[in-house]
């Protein structure tokens, strides 16, 4: 009988991400008997990171998804047992990490609201955040391609995906908001850091009196249930959470048995754009094969329709 080994994992309890790399990990012990898991998620955050992670003694190897804060890589290497990142913020710091493919985002994004109709994007980030200025970059590239120059915002503050947490956003960060949707030429699409952030921009535009999708359009990134409960419900980006997390744990379970990996980056590509009426309206956008053929059938069908036609649609 192989000898047990225990991954311990350590991220926001509240984020759909966190329940995604979870069930990825539960998905990979499914195949290991002899692994077990530790629960370190946290339901708020530490920004002192004070003393050793709550892991240290207590497991073979964490994942973990953290953000760029001060002092974080020493506060993880404290944990003295290896650890895979399911996040990208600290890809830098030498750790192994696997996070979502920032051009498979910004390449769905494009095309989703390209076919929407929407040629004014923008992008709303956080300035903290590596990862974010990463996914501006891949969307500026695919834009790029289709001649669309990208507009960024980058902000000091972002909501907080927690029940927990109701601190307001500052006034200066809404006129920020504000201003870039009000100096934009309309229609105008933003795609958001995440769900979280899509909602925040969502409520700014209805208080400007702002229709969405007519001159709004939102797309958020993490396809969660507050996207799906947002007024009105969020188009978004699903991730591959579920593959970050099993894709984590073969990782980290190699790295325990003494084999590291020869490349320390893997990127997960993202699977799809569920479209709901924040870019889309109450009619869904055309996004599969199958969307398209129909439409062309159904606005070309006294014209004479060939095979061709229809499979190039």
């Amino acid at each position: 009988m192989s000898e047990k080994i225990t991954i311990g994992i350590h991220s926001a309890s509240w984020t759909e991400h966190s329940r995604r790399v979870l069930q990825g990990l539960l998905n990979y012990i499914e195949e290991f008997p002899n692994i077990q898991v530790r629960d370190f998620r946290f339901s708020s955050n530490d920004p002192n990171l004070v003393g050793n992670p709550p892991w240290t003694g207590k497991v073979d190897g964490a994942i973990v998804a953290a953000g760029r804060n001060p002092g974080i890589t020493t506060w993880i290497r404290r944990g003295k047992v290896p650890v895979v990142m399911a996040s990208a913020d600290l890809i830098d710091s030498g750790f192994v990490s696997v996070y979502t493919d920032v051009h498979s985002v910004g390449r769905l994004a494009a095309s989703h609201l390209t076919e929407a109709g929407f040629e004014n994007i923008a992008f709303v980030g956080y300035q903290k955040s590596d990862g974010s200025k990463r996914r501006r970059d891949g969307l500026a590239d695919e834009l790029a391609k289709r001649g669309i120059k990208l507009k960024a915002l980058a902000l000091k503050e972002i909501p907080v995906d927690s029940v927990e947490d109701e601190r307001e956003i500052s006034d200066s960060t809404v006129e920020k908001v504000q201003q870039l949707l009000d100096k934009s030429p309309k229609p105008l699409a933003v795609v958001a850091l995440n769900d979280v952030v899509a909602e925040f921009i969502a409520k700014v535009a209805r208080e400007m009196g702002i229709s969405i999708p007519d001159e709004l359009g939102v797309l958020g990134v993490g396809d969660s249930e507050r996207a799906r409960m947002a007024d009105p419900p969020i188009s978004s980006v699903q991730t591959p959470g579920v593959e970050i997390g099993y894709r984590c744990a073969s990782l980290l379970h190699s790295m325990i048995l003494g084999n590291s990996p020869k490349e320390t980056v893997f990127e997960i590509p993202a699977e799809k754009v569920t479209a709901r009426r924040s870019t889309t309206g109450w009619k869904r956008a055309a996004i599969t094969d199958i969307d398209r053929a129909v439409n062309y059938i159904r606005d070309h069908a006294c014209d004479g329709i060939r095979l061709k036609d229809v499979a190039s649609a």
